[in-house]
């Protein structure tokens, strides 16, 4: 079994040391300061992000996780952030915006479908959270403009959670990062 020097084993391990070596990957590529890497540390969907490939046990885990986390940073940036908001062409699927973080080479289809749900509810409660805001910036919002229910999509992606039976590895990883509010938490 190959372990790399974070302590991230290629056979679908992911553990805390493999995250602080995750997170100090990123933190160093991006030159966040100490702050920002704990910011980063601590966010539960940055998590999920990064170890979804480790527990679905998807072949080139670590490679496919700083992928995804370099991405769910670089939209995460104010430099960025704007390039990757909703737009009136991603209404149609509440996960088109997640697309480009959803992409495995193999892997458990249960386990990544249902982190796919589970980052799907956390950018919609992102849309619930800045209704307020939106509607003053003038900054587009499915829910604002009516295009999407928030009882009904949050419906939809609950109903692919615990669907099925799930690793024991993956159940205590969804569950360590529990319930997912909003994009930034």
């Amino acid at each position: 079994m190959f372990t790399d020097a974070m302590g991230c084993e290629a056979q679908a391990t992911f553990t805390e040391l493999c995250w602080s070596g995750l997170v100090g990957k990123i933190a160093g590529t991006y030159r966040l300061d100490q702050e920002e890497r704990q910011q980063l540390q601590s966010n539960k969907v940055a998590r999920l992000v990064g170890g979804l490939p480790f527990v679905s046990g998807c072949a080139e885990p670590l490679r496919t996780s700083l992928s995804h986390l370099s991405l769910f940073f670089l939209a995460s940036t104010e430099a960025c952030r704007y390039d990757f908001d909703h737009r009136p062409t991603d209404d149609g699927d509440p996960l088109i915006r997640l697309e480009r973080i959803s992409h495995f080479i193999g892997g458990n289809r249960s386990v990544l479908d249902e982190g796919m749900a589970r980052l799907g509810l956390a950018m919609l409660g992102g849309y619930q959270r800045d209704l307020g805001k939106d509607k003053a910036s003038g900054e587009y919002n499915p829910l604002n403009a009516g295009i999407w229910d928030y009882d009904t999509i949050e419906a939809m992606l609950k109903s692919r959670i615990g669907i099925s039976a799930l690793p024991k590895e993956a159940e205590a990883f969804f569950d360590s990062v529990g319930t997912l509010m909003w994009w930034g938490g």
